[in-house]
């Protein structure tokens, strides 16, 4: 934690505090871009997936300027890494247009539509099958046995079993679902053409057959042919979640980013780090004196003592200091930027100093050492 003048490494601590805000926001915004969604969403629509996109990108550049801004030249300023109090304003709305313009570009996932046979199909090829495999199998039934009964019974079970296990079949033709459309087109052009040829001839039992005909072949096609299935609002969201929170998340360190590059912040940290590097003229002479003290062998203690003391003044006065705790103070979430620890030492514990903190004007240069009693 010493000398901390890089982004990475105040990134830890900006992306813990923002954990909770992304959270939070994560779950409302998946919600708003869902709301104006159809019951089921296709995700192979364009248009659909332009949509959701889109919400997300415009509520995100809205966070961005309203919120993530804010608190992150705040939370610079309280790091002692902030632009200047006389020009933040100018600084913020400069930050406004450069987050507008970096805005990152948002690509969503959902997975593509399934081909699922509706249930209603499934309902309807049961009912027809046990129909027609009671209306054959009753009078056979009645001929071998003389009895109706075991042939409706039969034929109710071995009709529906096998109307489904056809319908199954046939959605599972890749021929079959290819031309299905064709399939229908035809028998629709041909049921037509044949029943008006009858019509002309007066032939109404054909024509009639010819209806059943047409019937049966778009009821089948109808049956056997699987729907495009979308997600729902609740699939959609568990889907979108992670994708929302981990944009947000990206979002939350380039607005930080943009913060930390910007020149008047830069310009603060470069002459505030040029005072620590270099050596104050103050400074120098105190400890040119106590060089002298230290060369003449004459020198009684207590003059190295009070030229020590005084260098002690003179650091203090360009604002340094060394910062310890008193032994048995209780660990807390405030002494984490000043210390770090020795061992395992939980929050509430009785800690004392092995180490001082290095600080200059509220700048950690470098962490302190404690342990646990």
């Amino acid at each position: 934690m010493s000398s901390i003048y890089r982004l990475e490494d105040l990134l830890p601590r900006w992306q813990e505090r923002m954990a909770p805000l992304v959270a939070d926001q994560t779950e409302a915004l998946v919600e708003e871009m869902l709301r104006p969604m159809p019951t089921w969403i296709n995700s192979a629509d364009p248009a659909q997936q332009y949509q959701l996109e889109d919400t997300l990108r415009r509520k995100a550049e809205e966070l961005a300027v309203t919120t993530l801004l804010p608190q992150g030249l705040d939370w610079l300023n309280q790091q002692n890494f902030g632009p200047s109090p006389a020009k933040s304003e100018r600084v913020k709305i400069e930050l406004l247009s450069a987050i507008r313009q970096r805005i990152p570009a948002c690509q969503l996932f959902l997975p593509k539509p399934t081909q699922e046979i509706p249930t209603r199909s499934w309902v309807y090829s049961a009912a027809l099958g046990a129909g027609i495999g009671c209306l054959l199998l009753t009078p056979l039934s009645l001929l071998l046995l003389g009895e109706r009964e075991p042939g409706l019974a039969l034929g109710g079970v071995v009709g529906a079993g096998s109307a489904v296990g056809a319908i199954g079949w046939l959605s599972r033709q890749s021929k079959f679902q290819r031309y299905a459309e064709f399939i229908l087109a035809a028998t629709t052009l041909t049921s037509g053409v044949v029943g008006l040829y009858r019509l002309i001839r007066r032939d109404s039992l054909g024509l009639l057959k010819t209806a059943g005909w047409f019937g049966a072949g778009w009821l089948l096609v109808t049956l056997a042919r699987p729907r495009k299935v979308g997600l729902s609002h609740s699939e959609s969201g568990e889907i979108l979640q992670p994708q929302v929170r981990a944009y947000l998340n990206h979002l939350a360190d380039l607005v930080l980013s943009l913060c930390w590059s910007h020149p008047d912040r830069e310009d603060k940290i470069l002459s505030s780090s040029s005072e620590s590097n270099g050596i104050p003229e103050s400074i120098a002479d105190a400890l040119g004196v106590i060089r002298q003290i230290c060369d003449d062998p004459q020198s009684a203690e207590k003059h190295l003592s009070g030229a020590v003391r005084i260098l002690m003044q003179r650091i203090r006065d360009q604002g340094y200091e060394w910062r310890t705790i008193p032994s048995g103070t209780l660990y807390s979430d405030d002494l984490k930027n000043l210390f770090e620890v020795f061992g395992m030492v939980e929050i509430g514990q009785p800690v004392e100093t092995l180490n001082p903190a290095w600080v200059h004007r509220g700048q950690v240069l470098k962490a302190g050492l404690v342990r646990k009693i």
